[in-house]
């Protein structure tokens, strides 16, 4: 498990910094110097003495201060010497932007073997390698690389994102911005050398602030601990909205290429969403509405629902869908029949589904009546607050 020092450093090193932006190093510290980070920024990089008028530190050993986290944006080959620099500072965490380990095949596998065996020797705990960084918007710490690094304007919010691809996490936080739904954290995981999508899980699980964990994953190692971390969620009442892909052959052989996670049967991983508190997503939108859901919260205290509609069509496709996720429509009291003939014309349907009608389209009082009776109905399961 990580701890809140990778969320909130009061210093940061950027090993690899550079004055060209466009370079992760370069990315990383204008991110860290201009966005908002209140913290003390050290740049280090043999090959210079200063970057824009900010001392640069030819090696870790030289900084002048042991920070929290390190962001290591340089070769792949020389990413197991910094670690081991990075534990002779005393810096505990580092996000690792660089690429070119065991995803590419055997001698990148080699390098992984190095980079694992300096981890374990200097007490660091690494976000990556392979990734594209990760961002606390609560505390203001934009440590990566890519367009999302260079947003200014993301919309925060009570939740988490964990992603296990990089740039798909970024295609993930812009259709929630864009529909009003904000993150404060995200993570992409890269290989998952040292820190996995569990350890942040975990982490979040236990974060006052966080109301909702969304993670887009390709595939984990321990089933043992997922489950463990379901039946937390349901302890503390918070779900982890989850997106699991490689479901299939072919998606399987993508993940592996991709990040070099380990996949294995959909079943498995559906069993274990199922007995924990999961909530398992299949696209974009069901992200997004499973995150204004519980943002409200609130949530059914059983499966018992009513559908109120305009549409006579609508209350069908509906009601196969409630029907498909095991939700049950009862049928409505006799006195919530008699509220609602009070408001609905002759030819609208009682039965539930609820068929109002596209006469009462337009009249809002009438609306709003017709379906306060039935929410009000005692067949119909009750929401109830939670924190």
């Amino acid at each position: 498990m990580c701890s809140s020092d990778l969320f909130n450093p009061r210093a940061i090193a950027i090993i690899g910094a550079t004055q060209d932006p466009r370079r992760p190093g370069g990315q990383a510290l204008k991110s860290l110097t201009t966005l908002g980070y209140a913290g003390e920024v050290y740049a280090v990089n043999p090959s210079y003495r200063e970057i824009g008028g900010r001392a640069c530190y030819a090696s870790v050993d030289e900084l002048p201060v042991a920070c929290e986290l390190a962001v290591i944006g340089i070769p792949a080959a020389g990413v197991p010497g910094a670690i081991e620099a990075c534990g002779r500072k005393g810096i505990s965490h580092a996000v690792i932007l660089s690429a070119g380990f065991r995803e590419i095949g055997e001698r990148g596998a080699l390098l992984e073997a190095r980079l694992q065996a300096a981890l374990k020797t200097s007490g660091v705990r690494a976000v990556g390698p392979n990734c594209i960084g990760m961002m606390s918007l609560r505390n203001r710490v934009i440590a990566g690389f890519g367009a999302a690094f260079r947003k200014t304007d993301w919309r925060g919010g009570p939740m988490a994102l964990i992603s296990q691809s990089g740039g798909f996490a970024y295609s993930i936080m812009t259709c929630c911005d864009e529909a009003g739904v904000g993150f404060d954290h995200m993570v992409s995981t890269g290989n998952e050398s040292s820190l996995g999508a569990l350890d942040f899980i975990e982490h979040f699980l236990e974060d006052e602030a966080t109301q909702l964990i969304a993670v887009y994953m390709e595939g984990i190692a321990d089933g043992r601990r997922l489950r463990a971390l379901g039946q937390r969620a349901l302890a503390v009442g918070k779900p982890i909205a989850v997106w699991k892909v490689g479901n299939t052959r072919s998606g399987q052989r993508a993940a592996l290429s991709h990040t070099a996670n380990l996949t294995d049967d959909y079943d498995w991983y559906r069993d274990a969403f199922r007995e924990g508190g999961f909530v398992e997503v299949e696209e974009i939108y069901d992200l997004i509405d499973c995150a204004r859901a519980f943002r409200g919260g609130k949530r059914p205290r059983g499966n018992r629902c009513a559908i109120v509609t305009t549409s006579g069509g609508a209350g069908v496709v509906l009601t196969d869908a409630c029907e498909r996720h095991g939700l049950v429509l009862p049928p409505l009291t006799d006195a919530t029949k008699s509220k609602l003939n009070t408001v609905l014309p002759d030819f609208a349907s009682l039965a539930n589904p609820v068929d109002l009608t596209a006469a009462l389209a337009q009249k809002e009082v009438a609306f709003s009546t017709a379906q306060q009776a039935v929410l009000d109905d005692p067949q119909i399961g009750r929401a109830h607050v939670w924190t």
